[in-house]
């Protein structure tokens, strides 16, 4: 029968397979798990490292808009005081 073990024969080498092949069928799970962690979970990592980055970048340049912004402000408001 294909698949099945028979120990009456008692060949060392087929209960090597069969012990070599159970330890592989233990494997599987955690196989299974980071080929799917590969698959699956790392391009989303990587599209929310990107985001970040997006973010950043954002907000670097928001903080460079408002400083220079509030730099113009703060001249012309000192132009003013001392056209007074």
């Amino acid at each position: 029968m294909a698949g099945s073990h028979n120990s009456a024969n008692n060949d060392p080498e087929a209960d090597e397979l069969q012990k070599d092949l159970e330890s592989l069928y233990a494997e599987i799970p955690s196989v299974a798990e980071m080929a799917a962690e590969q698959e699956f979970l790392q391009p989303v990592l990587d599209e929310v490292h990107k985001g970040r980055m997006k973010a950043s970048e954002g907000l670097r340049f928001g903080g460079t808009y408002v400083s220079s912004s509030s730099f113009e402000l703060l001249s012309g408001v000192a132009d003013i005081i001392t056209d007074l």
